[in-house]
């Protein structure tokens, strides 16, 4: 039938049920009928009962609509067939009634008296029965199994197996016996480690690796044996009471006990089975992990014969030492089965069955090679690890695994090599340790070398870009100067190419004139000449005719021939005057000045010539040209309309007026607004119904608490003089107490003194005395005190107190306080500009870098979109924003998230969509040392450096060739170095000042600590931004990858069959110990050494763990050591693991 076969493929096989002779209720009675309700006979229900149970079954069958329709026209009676199939598939045996009959077997006197409740039952069969249930059956049927206030399943199968161990070695112990009494001569083999079996006690020594029996057990040879088991003997149990089993092993036992009884190894193999289903489930792991004695019942069962058995055992074993405290279970159990079995070495039959297998078993290999790596290399300390590894060895562990590098087996080669991958090789250990010593001194000193270069290459390049910038200021001031002369030269040039024309224009219209007055003259001449010959010509014809009439008087004498060069004032009246020059052109109609008024006309020499007028003047005279204002205009911001209501950003945007020639007036956030994605600020900085205030908190951080200064009273009493004085003195105590310990420090008389200040010597007097000298200097009213003195006693102070005498000494210094000045300051000039150059050199590479930093002008750009976008709605845009409100970005928070600033958004948007702008911060790297600088005590240190070397070298100047050498060679020495101070201070201020300007800030009230402590912070804020999304990002990449696992898991489950609701319970803890599996191996992997804690195993756990170790070797915690720490090993011939981390896997359990 269709329906049947797709229920069954969809669900699990039915719980095993004892045999007929026994009653599934657990009722002692011989009754056949059952509660399966198998029975024909037993009348329908009513209609409506069926069918409300069919519609149940259809639900879990989970069918498609098509086979759903064709179940539902079925009649009455195949429905209700189907629902009592669907029941008798899941109809269970109560626990009790296995661990009734189990509990049988314990005592032989009760054994005796309700053996009849066994029925056809074996032990063996009891066993296997439990150990399905165990398997299959709800978490609520193991729950019941269980529970020790009612079943307390796990101590009657403890308290069983225990018995049936003992009964089996105590066999073996007596079988030991009975051949040692036939053996004449023995000899100790102990060395060979062999083992034996439960039932025949057979020891497999060296030579025992052939041979089967009918049985299957492995008879091996008979001399070995014998010789062998006379060693064992002495190494077994003391003979304990005889229970059941040991009758029935021993054949003493009815073969009406014998039909109850199972065969041993396989009630020891199916306990132990039962063992591991228990520790499958959370509670029963818990109770097996704090039960000592099942752990050594698994321990012990290395002795079974079957390598299958001991295979499990080992599997077993290595899953419990990778839980938090079951290594320590371990070890004692092997400590006790030493003692109980009397090894010599711990771990003595382990060995041997290693090593000397019946034969070879792949699983088996596998499986003890990994415990031994597990049990090794599981534990954190690195001594007792070393002396599990020696402990092995001395067992000869590492000779054979020499002898299996060539084995074909492919597990047991990825479980050696797991093995000498966590091999500790203390000589190289040891070596590496002395090594490591060297290394690490070495590395030091290279960390401080390096540290010591990259501190050297900084101060380079700051001061690299320091001469950059004088070099660069010097050059534009030449630039200027050559301009201005250019311009001079220019001007003057222009003068007298104007000068030049002029003066040719006039000697032109001189030219002119003269040549037109000499026209003039040569016709005046001429008609003058012709005058003459014309009154000669008639005084001739006068003279003739008066001589023919009468006696004509003497003829006149002629003119001379030079009457033409008579003066011009005689000869000719002066020629009229040069017409006048033209007007001056009339100006362009942009110039408002007045029209000048017409030059006057020329006046006229004494030789009649006319003087040239001046050139006219330019037009608007000496006033200056206004400027007209510039037509550029700022666009208006747009005003962008957000999805949802954001909060505000709290910054200090910039007028339109301050933008101008700031590094704003180039950034246009308009452009960017249509590129950056703003749906997770959208999404993140929403202002919903939870109306969060994003400024909440923030005032704290933005306000700082200036804490009142506390003023310190500081008493100065009198010193008390002596009742007796000696001397007089004309001062206080208190003067001349500070006087006494000012010359005990000296040490040195008013003479020396003054030769000393006299040379500027700073040899005999250094700077701290200098500078404790400067501090006792005579005041005015006490130096006018001593004058009066003196008058009054002839220049005599002997009569004063010491001090009083040192003190007039000096006052006989002439200058002592100038002196003093030059000489501190030529002791301390050294250290002061050494302090102050970085600080300048700082100043100006901080100023250069980050007026030019583009990459961070594109960052404000980014900024100021971000602004304006969440502000142009309520405030209007904004054309910029003074740089302290970087501040804020860090500050406002998501309402939803507080971890997450705006500036966590913004550093995300430069990660995604503009990459080439994450580095900007290195442009911004001397801003960190520039915050440091105290601008105003570097301007007044500066400045007192000045003042101090213009007194010295006045001082120097004054007395010329007579002047000290020691001041001399101070002067030589620094003054070029004083002016470079000078320069480089200017450039620093001229740098720092250009530099807050481009970011619109005031000069004047702005200060470097200030202004670049901002951009520091807000380059350490953005880096840590970006660290805090990229772990924000894996931990979301983590998130959901378990999410996709665990829809994995779901759709898997989905697919299974959901037939009831346990079941489903079970698939859904399942489920999140898979998960929770996942992130514990996550934290193992991220703390070393870290194990599963025996609380923290859940339902399914325990297969998961065994799983991996198939799967993939062990590897330690301190794993992936250098190669020098591991034991070298020749290459295999097998291929090695890839990934040997230990993965729990996930698997599928139907219960």
């Amino acid at each position: 039938m269709v329906v049947i076969e797709k229920a069954s493929n969809m669900t699990k096989p039915p719980s095993p049920s004892l045999s007929s002779g026994s009653s599934v209720n657990g009722n002692n009675t011989n009754d056949d009928k059952t509660t399966t309700l198998e029975g024909k006979d037993l009348p329908l229900p009513s209609e409506k009962e069926i069918l409300e149970e069919f519609e149940n079954v259809l639900k879990k069958m989970d069918l498609p609509p098509d086979k759903i329709r064709l179940l539902r026209d079925y009649d009455l009676k195949k429905k209700w067939d189907l629902v009592r199939d669907q029941k008798n598939m899941y109809s269970v045996t109560d626990s009790s009634v296995y661990l009734e009959k189990l509990s049988l077997y314990l005592d032989p006197k009760t054994f005796k008296k309700s053996k009849k409740k066994l029925g056809n039952d074996t032990s063996t069969s009891i066993l296997k029965h439990i150990e399905i249930s165990l398997r299959t059956n709800s978490i609520d049927w193991v729950k019941s199994f269980l529970d020790p206030s009612t079943n307390n399943g796990l101590k009657i199968l403890i308290e069983y197996l225990t018995q049936l161990q003992s009964s089996v070695v105590q066999n073996q112990l007596l079988q030991a016996d009975s051949i040692s009494s036939q053996q004449t001569t023995t000899t100790s083999i102990l060395s060979t480690s062999g083992g034996f079996s439960y039932t025949s006690g057979e020891y497999y020594g060296g030579n025992t690796l052939t041979s089967n029996s009918s049985s299957g057990h492995d008879e091996g040879n008979i001399g070995d044996r014998q010789t062998s088991f006379t060693n064992i003997s002495s190494t077994l149990p003391m003979p304990m009471k005889q229970n059941l089993f040991q009758k029935a092993i021993e054949g003493k036992s009815k073969g009406k006990v014998n039909k109850y009884l199972g065969d041993p190894e396989n009630d020891i193999h199916v306990c132990v089975s039962c063992l591991r289903a228990i520790m499958n489930n959370k509670n029963g792991f818990n109770m097996v992990f704090n039960d000592p004695q099942a752990i050594y019942c698994i321990t012990r069962s290395i002795l079974h014969q079957s390598l299958r058995t001991k295979a499990l055992v080992m599997e077993l074993l290595s899953a419990i030492c990778l839980v938090k405290g079951g290594h320590e279970l371990i070890v004692n159990s092997f400590n006790r089965f030493k003692l109980d079995h009397k090894e010599v070495t711990r771990f003595q039959y382990l060995m041997a069955y290693f090593r000397n297998p019946k034969q070879f078993h792949v699983d088996f290999m596998s499986s003890c090679m990994q415990f031994i790596n597990i049990l090794v290399h599981s534990v954190e300390d690195m001594n007792y690890r070393a002396y599990l590894q020696y402990e092995f060895t001395m067992l000869g562990l590492d000779d054979y695994l020499e002898q299996l590098k060539d084995n074909p087996c492919e597990s047991l080669q990825n479980q050696r090599i797991a093995y000498l991958d966590n091999y500790l090789d203390i000589a190289s250990l040891i070596e590496d340790s002395s090594m490591k010593a060297n290394l690490l001194l070495e590395k030091e000193e290279l960390e401080n070398k390096l540290s010591r270069k990259i501190e050297d290459i900084q101060i380079i390049e700051a001061d690299y870009i320091s001469n950059v910038e004088q070099l660069n200021r010097r050059m534009n001031e030449l630039i200027d100067e050559k301009e201005k002369i250019r311009g001079e030269y220019d001007s003057h040039v222009n003068t007298l190419q104007r000068t030049l024309t002029q003066k040719e224009k006039d000697m032109r219209e001189k030219e002119a004139r003269f040549e037109f007055r000499i026209q003039e003259l040569e016709k005046i001449q001429s008609t003058m000449e012709i005058g003459l010959k014309k009154a000669q010509d008639q005084q001739l014809k006068i003279l003739e005719n008066k001589k023919s009439t009468e006696k004509s008087p003497p003829i006149p004498p002629p003119l001379p021939e030079n009457s033409s060069k008579l003066p011009h004032s005689i000869t000719k009246s002066p020629p009229p005057a040069p017409p006048a020059p033209p007007p001056p052109p009339i100006p362009n109609q942009k110039n408002k000045g007045p029209i000048p008024p017409p030059p006057p006309p020329p006046m006229l020499s004494k030789n009649g010539a006319g003087i040239p007028p001046p050139p006219p003047p330019l037009f608007g005279g000496n006033k200056k040209v206004p400027v007209l204002p510039s037509n550029e205009t700022l666009p208006i911001k747009k005003v962008v309309e957000t999805k949802n209501k954001l909060p505000l950003l709290n910054w200090q945007a910039m007028k339109p007026t301050q933008v101008k020639e700031t590094v704003f007036s180039n950034l246009n956030d308009d452009k960017i607004l249509d590129i950056i994605d703003f749906s997770e600020l959208e999404e993140k900085f929403k202002l919903g119904s939870l109306a969060v205030n994003t400024n909440l908190k923030n005032d704290n951080n933005l306000q700082t608490q200036m804490s009142p200064g506390s003023q310190s009273t500081t008493s100065s009493g009198g010193v008390s003089t002596t009742t007796k004085e000696i001397k007089k003195s004309l001062l206080d105590g208190k003067r001349i107490q500070n006087i006494a310990i000012t010359k005990r420090k000296l040490n040195k008389s008013g003479t020396e003194i003054m030769a000393a200040v006299h040379r500027f010597d700073l040899k005999s007097l250094p700077a701290e005395s200098v500078d404790i000298l400067l501090k006792i200097i005579p005041t005015m009213e006490e130096c006018q005190i001593f004058k009066d003195y003196a008058l009054k006693n002839e220049n005599n102070f002997d009569c004063l107190a010491d001090e009083d005498q040192f003190l007039a000494s000096l006052m006989k210094i002439e200058r002592l306080k100038h002196k003093l000045e030059i000489m501190l300051f030529m002791a301390s000039f050294e250290e002061n500009a050494a302090l102050i150059e970085p600080n300048l050199s700082n100043l100006t590479a901080a100023s250069k870098c980050i007026k030019d930093a583009k990459l961070f002008h594109k960052v404000l750009e980014i900024v100021l979109a971000f602004g304006n976008y969440m502000n142009s709605s309520r405030k209007g845009g904004a054309y910029g924003f003074k740089l302290a409100s970087l501040d804020s970005l860090y500050i406002l928070k998501s309402p939803y998230d507080r971890s997450i600033s705006l500036l966590h958004l913004i550093a995300d948007t430069i990660q995604k969509q503009f990459p080439d702008l994450i580095n900007f911060t290195e442009e911004l790297k001397f801003s960190e040392k520039a915050s440091s600088i105290m601008w105003e005590t570097v301007l007044s240190d500066i400045k007192e450096i000045e003042q101090h070397f213009e007194k010295a070298k006045n001082e120097y100047n004054v007395k010329g060739a007579d002047s000290p050498i020691q001041l001399k060679e101070f002067i030589e020495k620094t003054e070029k170095r004083v002016q470079a101070l000078s320069e480089a201070c200017e450039t620093a201020k001229i740098s720092f000042n250009s530099c807050v300007e481009v970011y619109g800030e005031n000069p004047k009230s702005q200060q470097p600590s200030i202004f670049f402590s901002k951009i520091a912070l807000f380059s350490k804020n953005f880096i840590q931004a970006i660290k805090d999304n990229e772990n924000r990002r894996i931990i979301e990449e983590r998130n959901k990858n378990d999410a996709l696992k665990k829809e994995k898991i779901i759709q898997q489950r989905k697919r299974m069959s959901h037939n009831n609701k346990e079941n489903g319970d079970l698939l859904d803890e399942l489920e999140s110990k898979i998960m929770a599996g996942i992130d514990n191996g996550r934290s193992r992997n991220k703390k070393n050494g870290s194990k599963l804690d025996s609380t923290q195993m859940g339902h399914g756990d325990f297969d998961l763990l065994i799983s991996g170790l198939k799967d993939s070797p062990y590897m330690a915690a301190g794993g992936n050591f250098p190669a020098s720490r591991r034991r070298p090993r020749n290459a295999s011939k097998s291929p090695s693991a890839g990934n040997r981390k230990v993965i729990p896997k996930e698997v599928n359990r139907e219960r």
